[in-house]
């Protein structure tokens, strides 16, 4: 296997609201995180190890990947060359999938985190095949039959339990996310006043919150900055103006806790996204010309 000295990023953007990466990458330590997004991922080439939950999930070639959002983990390459790919949907994208896929039942989450399943893998390498060929015929309905495909894999839960301890951790993280918006300062009291609405003491809120979401609050509420930094860039803004929204100190802090997250700094997000837009760009630019009638 030819080892890889850089990182290669390919990204698409479906509907919006679900992002598809293909990541080619060393082998590299992992750091602690989470994402915001539902995530179904497989690992394509190499072999990586997932920490979660307070143990070690081994991740060979061909292991499919479901973490639910703010599931903290950690993620370490371990080949000289590894190649994952990865469809993260937002929430909001999630919940419009699952309503039309299973109607009438609470909100599903994956069950993970590490899962050996032929039939995912060759799912998620078919659509993987069809996005390197012509992104353009890959629509959400091929991107949502992997949810679908988890739940006939017996890969999904869907029970009244789970979608109440949802609804409490959401309302936690809220409230986090508020404090973000109001560009919350690490020394002062924010948290107390969050753990006062929920009538707990500010060590209580921090345990209950560690035990639903697998990490402390204020941990969380970095992620949440990078996550507002993300939408950021997509949007087109500057690195540094993305720094400044999401309330990092520098641009060298959001690259650290970024690159933590993603996998990869904000410049390379950045430039997959710019290649994405000039790409459809081109195309619409192609499609005025074959379509403009002909001067007579």
């Amino acid at each position: 296997m030819t080892e890889a000295t850089t990182r290669e990023v390919r990204h698409w953007r479906i509907d919006g609201e679900i992002d598809l990466f293909d990541i080619a990458a060393p082998a590299e330590p992992g750091s602690m995180h989470c994402h915001s997004t539902y995530n179904i991922g497989a690992v394509i080439d190499g072999a990586a190890s997932l920490e979660t939950g307070g143990k070690i999930f081994e991740q060979p070639k061909g292991s499919i990947v479901l973490l639910n959002p703010f599931e903290s983990h950690a993620s370490s390459w371990t080949d000289s060359l590894n190649r994952y790919f990865v469809i993260y949907f937002s929430q909001e994208a999630w919940f419009t999938a699952c309503s039309g896929l299973f109607p009438g039942l609470p909100l599903a989450r994956l069950l993970g985190p590490v899962v050996q399943d032929r039939f995912l893998l060759d799912a998620m390498t078919n659509l993987r095949s069809r996005l390197l060929q012509d992104p353009q015929q890959v629509n959400i309905d091929a991107v949502t039959a992997l949810i679908a495909a988890c739940a006939a894999r017996q890969r999904l839960v869907c029970d009244e339990e789970t979608e109440s301890s949802l609804k409490e951790t959401a309302r936690h993280r809220q409230l986090l996310q508020r404090s973000a918006d109001d560009a919350f300062d690490p020394a002062s009291n924010r948290i107390d006043e969050i753990a006062a609405e929920f009538g707990m003491s500010r060590f209580q809120f921090a345990r209950r919150f560690r035990h639903n979401s697998g990490m402390p609050p204020r941990r969380f509420r970095v992620q949440m900055m990078v996550a507002t930094a993300q939408r950021a860039i997509s949007a087109g803004v500057s690195l540094v103006e993305a720094a400044s929204i999401a309330g990092f100190s520098d641009q060298s802090h959001m690259s650290r806790e970024f690159r933590r997250t993603y996998g990869m700094t904000p410049g390379e997000f950045q430039r997959v996204v710019a290649s994405q837009l000039g790409a459809a760009r081109s195309r619409f630019g192609k499609a005025k010309l074959e379509t403009s009638p002909t001067d007579s």
